[in-house]
């Protein structure tokens, strides 16, 4: 296979919003954490944890948001 045939088409934005980029997983591989010193593997643990609060927070606003959007019309309609 030519290096031509073997690269990856470019993204367009769309796909990239439309999947996550990051996955959200509530864990981080304890193996990968016993080869780490205390303080690096806590380190990663609560960067980890703010991460998914973040996004937690933020999936929380945009419910709001589509629920406000669904309101406004549904008051539209009358």
């Amino acid at each position: 296979m030519s290096p031509e045939e073997m690269k990856l088409p470019d993204l367009e934005r769309v796909e990239i919003l439309s999947r996550p980029f990051l996955r959200k997983e509530w864990v981080v591989d304890p193996a990968f954490l016993h080869r780490l010193k205390m303080d690096v593997a806590i380190s990663i643990i609560k960067a980890r944890m703010e991460y998914l609060a973040e996004c937690a927070k933020l999936e929380g606003q945009m419910k709001q948001l589509e629920a406000k959007m669904y309101t406004d019309i549904s008051k539209s309609l009358k």
